[in-house]
């Protein structure tokens, strides 16, 4: 009978002590003091599935609630339009032209709607752009030549693609296409002589923009939904397997840095000088200092309890904003 209650004992003890843990990774670091600070809430109806910040103004693609629009200055709300969005994934504003880009992932068909801003409080419809537009996963838009913007995609439809084109405002024309890849395409970015691209579960893969051949390529151990890329070190969001950092200052011999696991699936990060954020999905915020790319170092984290699942994450004049399930949220860095 003894030996049976110590058994028990022990057995309730363990309980506890799972029960306490709850889903918390048992690698899960410390939080020695509170970096991140909820500043203020923005609303939304939809989730928000993507953000755009400029200096004025924050740009929200609320999946089956349309677009919103706030001032930074003054946090109120600009305008809200749904009109015919059935899902608003991704949003980019070019200012320069007055013009915003919003991706229409199931409109009929799927496509890029664009809305004149020259008054954000009211915008107004523009000339979608609805060619090769099926199953885009990332979009970057910038001012072009003239009046045009450029717009670059990459998408996963009848073929696995990246498409850069420019926008005149009615037609657009495509620049560089590039279809000879064999896998997923995710998050992306570039420069003039490079296209940084996720690579699902292959990592990185690195393709000469002139040519659209592959330069070099580095295997993460998650599957790779997003990347940036500064001076020669590139940060990937790496879903199951948290984020990676591979330095590609050779690229004949890129080398992985560092690999660092986080609650929930990593989809999307951002950089600002020695900071690292992680939007986490349902692990929510984690930021790090990586002034030592090979051991970054954790400061703090925003648990998705307190602001949902986390899509997205932006830095912006000192502060984070992150974009959830909930809306988005400005967070405020104490260092």
């Amino acid at each position: 009978m003894g030996k049976a209650r110590m058994s028990i004992k022990t057995i309730a003890v363990m309980i506890f002590i799972l029960l306490s843990v709850g889903c918390a990774k048992l690698n899960e670091p410390k939080i020695i003091e509170k970096v991140l600070q909820i500043d203020h809430f923005y609303d939304t109806i939809g989730f928000a599935r993507d953000i755009f910040l400029s200096e004025q103004y924050l740009y929200i693609a609320e999946d089956q609630g349309g677009f919103t629009i706030y001032d930074l200055e003054t946090d109120n709300l600009v305008a809200h339009y749904l009109g015919d969005i059935e899902n608003a994934r991704l949003i980019s504003a070019v200012e320069e032209r007055n013009l915003l880009f919003v991706y229409d992932r199931y409109g009929s068909p799927a496509q890029i709607r664009t809305y004149d801003i020259s008054d954000p409080a009211d915008p107004q419809v523009s000339p979608p752009i609805i060619t090769s537009t099926a199953g885009i996963e990332d979009m970057l838009c910038w001012a072009g030549a003239g009046e045009t913007v450029e717009v670059a995609i990459t998408r996963n439809d009848s073929q696995y693609e990246f498409r850069h084109g420019s926008w005149d405002g009615f037609y657009y024309n495509p620049i560089t296409v590039y279809s000879n890849f064999t896998v997923t395409l995710n998050g992306f970015t570039l420069d003039d002589e490079n296209i940084y691209l996720a690579y699902e579960q292959l990592g990185l893969n690195i393709v000469d923009y002139a040519t659209g051949n592959t330069l070099c390529m580095v295997d993460t151990p998650g599957e790779a939904i997003d990347v940036k890329v500064v001076d020669n070190l590139v940060f990937i969001a790496d879903k199951h397997a948290g984020f990676a950092i591979i330095d590609i200052s050779n690229l004949q011999a890129p080398v992985l840095l560092s690999s660092i696991d986080t609650s929930g699936w990593a989809q999307h990060l951002d950089v600002n000088g020695s900071l690292l954020a992680v939007a986490s999905g349902g692990g929510g915020i984690y930021l790090y200092d990586i002034s030592d790319p090979v051991d970054p170092e954790f400061l703090d984290r925003v648990d998705d309890q307190d602001i949902g699942y986390t899509y997205r994450v932006l830095f912006k004049n000192d502060f984070l904003y992150a974009a959830t399930k909930h809306g988005v949220y400005k967070i405020e860095i104490d260092l």
